[in-house]
């Protein structure tokens, strides 16, 4: 592991928060209703998860059009810019952790906090041993598809009806993205694990590594489900809900 992991995953974790907390300083309008008191901190974490998943969109294309090794040979090449972008990825799944159980409680989002555990301890391992590389940054590339998951949370909790042309156009883009962007690469980092050598890993993490992908697809699975029926296949007005990104 290098140096900088560890300080750069706590500093990316404290970021989050400073902005989430930034957000009541009445810079940026409140959303009405409920949203705006009681269940204010829904809105505040909507809004601080749609900021990291643009941000860690952008380090993870660049990190492949910067780096093509880690797509050519996913399990050997390393960088130093894909060990960052890991790291503030790792301090998102920190942070999320950290409002989860604050706000919301562990049995409520207990599938949410399963797919953080898993996801950071795998970061965690890639670094440690510096492999397995291309595998994390595949594996960040839904958070494009988390930048439309989480966006539609917000545009919902500002109010915005399902039947306006803005939301019918967005929901077009979070389906397609979610599946180009989040099934594709997470099946892809499936096959990658289960049938590449991991010479570099202890030999207990190399029985484990193939079967954290196959958890974290189902997890993926079950959340687009549901925004197909929320989104595409139900007639009822849905609450906000959350909609775990990762």
């Amino acid at each position: 592991m290098s140096s900088f992991f560890m300080p750069l995953t706590i500093v990316s974790a404290a970021g989050y928060q400073c902005f989430n907390s930034a957000l009541d300083l009445g810079y940026v309008p409140l959303p009405p209703g409920k949203y705006a008191s009681t269940d204010r901190h829904r809105w505040r974490n909507a809004a601080t998860s749609c900021f990291s998943a643009v941000i860690l969109s952008v380090f993870a294309v660049y990190s492949l059009v910067s780096h093509p090794e880690l797509l050519l040979q996913p399990h050997v090449y390393y960088t130093e810019i894909a060990e960052i972008s890991v790291a503030i990825g790792t301090g998102y799944f920190l942070y999320d952790t950290w409002d989860i159980l604050r706000n919301t409680g562990i049995f409520k989002k207990w599938t949410v906090l399963l797919h953080h555990v898993i996801v950071a301890l795998s970061y965690y391992v890639m670094s440690t041993w510096k492999a397995e590389m291309g595998i994390a940054i595949i594996s960040l590339l839904p958070e494009i598809s988390a930048i439309f998951l989480h966006s539609r949370q917000v545009l919902l909790i500002y109010g915005f009806s399902k039947d306006s042309a803005f939301y019918r156009v967005h929901r077009v883009f979070n389906l397609l993205t979610g599946i180009s962007c989040r099934l594709v690469p997470i099946v892809c980092a499936c096959y990658l694990t289960a049938t590449g050598n991991h010479p570099e890993l202890h030999s207990f993490f190399v029985l484990l590594l193939p079967l954290m992908p196959p958890v974290i697809l189902a997890i993926n699975c079950t959340m687009l489900w549901r925004l197909l029926h929320s989104d595409f296949l139900s007639t009822k007005t849905h609450k906000v809900d959350f909609i775990m990104e990762n």
